[in-house]
């Protein structure tokens, strides 16, 4: 099972609010809104390692994500409809998991 976070969704002329940052380790599920819409995966890190997000089982669904995370802060963008899990306990959230504890992720939704 993933840990749930929350993530924050961007609308226009609404102010930001603070966005959750949360420590990878066995797995992360952030919520999002909408279906079809993008993000901005942001990560702290303090050594390289690899992040994998988990794809999803639609006939349009990504395979699993392998991004190298440097040392430091560093972004993805990601087209959420081949990542928003469509069934099981994580539906309608994205699942990131780490290969390394010192790794902090936030998730952006951008429209």
């Amino acid at each position: 099972m993933s840990t749930l976070a929350t993530g924050t969704h961007l609308k226009e002329g609404a102010p930001i609010a603070e966005a959750e940052t949360v420590t990878l380790t066995e797995g992360v599920a952030f919520p999002v809104p909408e279906k079809d819409s993008q993000a901005m995966l942001c990560f702290d890190s303090t050594a390289s390692a690899f992040a994998y997000i988990s794809g999803n089982e639609s006939v349009f669904g990504g395979k699993e994500l392998k991004i190298y995370v440097p040392s430091g802060r560093s972004y993805c963008l990601l087209d959420l409809g081949r990542y928003q899990q469509i069934s099981g306990e994580d539906k309608g959230k994205v699942v990131v998991k780490c290969s390394n504890t010192g790794v902090k992720a936030t998730l952006i939704t951008l429209r």
